[in-house]
């Protein structure tokens, strides 16, 4: 059966010029080898709200997965289904519990922060104050679980990873910094030193990911690609 990934042309989102949600799909399918389409979407055309988009998703959102005549088309829900039906899985099969260590659902909150944040970047005008700091408090809470593993959960990859990266590296790329926004201020103080050491494991793993083979593949051609990584 075919596997289709509907996802918006990266160039057609305007400030942003990234889908984190079809982005980390479109990772998952490279990372596990799973022979797929994707048809990119003019988002600024709404062609992701066309009349034959709501017939698989009515809501008129983007991802959509298709895979034969399955239809998923809510961003964790794809994750999951590509998970379990494509390949071999990474989330542990079985229990609940085991299941839900994986910390999948825990990066709702990064989501959530994270698009707020992008939101108000779309709008006109200057940034609002503390543009940042609903996703810096998250991303703190992410630094203190990266203490213990290199990994979001357990010894390797998981989906949960594929959720905080591809947020991170996005609100990096539009002026989120790793070592806080009052860094500027502080080093005019002459306290850089306190604040050089801040989200050093987020740091490495946004790092660690970006080496990943599958988001090298599906790095974003509207961005500069990431450190010894010829543009195309």
């Amino acid at each position: 059966m075919s596997v289709v990934l509907y996802a918006p042309d990266y160039a057609s989102v305007p400030v942003i010029q990234c889908s984190p949600p079809s982005w980390m799909v479109h990772v998952l399918l490279v990372a596990k080898g799973v022979p797929h389409e994707v048809r990119w979407l003019d988002f600024a055309k709404g062609e992701h709200r066309t009349e034959a988009m709501r017939a698989l998703n009515p809501r008129g959102t983007i991802p959509v997965l298709t895979h034969g005549e399955a239809v998923v088309s809510e961003t964790f829900a794809i994750l999951e289904y590509v998970d379990a039906t494509l390949g071999e899985p990474w989330l542990p099969s079985g229990a609940a519990r085991g299941r839900a260590l994986t910390r999948l659902h825990e990066t709702v909150y990064v989501k959530d922060a994270g698009m707020a944040a992008f939101r108000a970047l779309m709008q006109p005008g200057p940034p609002p104050e503390g543009l940042w700091a609903a996703l810096d408090a998250e991303l703190d809470r992410w630094e203190a679980v990266l203490q213990a593993s290199a990994w979001a959960a357990g010894d390797r990859m998981g989906l949960a990873d594929l959720v905080l990266f591809t947020y991170v590296a996005t609100a990096a790329r539009l002026g989120w910094e790793f070592t806080g926004r009052s860094q500027r201020l502080q080093a005019a103080e002459g306290s850089r030193s306190r604040e050089s050491g801040r989200r050093q494991r987020l740091r490495a793993h946004h790092d660690r990911m970006c080496a990943h083979p599958a988001v090298r593949a599906t790095w974003p051609s509207t961005w500069e690609p990431p450190g010894g990584m010829l543009a195309p």
